[in-house]
């Protein structure tokens, strides 16, 4: 991630991760944007409640949604898990590691 971003490349997180947790850190790591999970959050509290589950086939839809001409250019995506599989079948160049 460290060498796509040192190298101008757009990065963009997409995760079924919460944003309330992963956006601090990729704010600092300079990603342009983070595409992931939300929780319901009421008077400063977390409910409990998942107001949006990025993971399958929804990870491609959130993509597009935030970015709808991607296919124009050439686009790189790595995953760890089977939720990934569906973003990393869409994308140009697919790596997927298990951790």
């Amino acid at each position: 991630m460290k060498s796509h971003i040192k190298n101008g490349d757009k990065v963009v997180i997409i995760s079924a991760s919460f944003s309330e947790w992963i956006t601090p850190w990729a704010d600092k790591q300079g990603v342009e944007k983070v595409i992931s999970s939300k929780m319901e959050i009421k008077n400063g509290k977390i409910t409990g409640e998942i107001l949006h589950n990025c993971y399958g086939e929804i990870k491609v839809d959130d993509l597009l949604k935030y970015y709808p001409k991607v296919k124009e250019n050439y686009t790189i995506a790595y995953g760890d898990s089977k939720g990934d599989l569906p973003l990393l079948n869409f994308v140009d160049e697919g790596y997927f590691r298990k951790f």
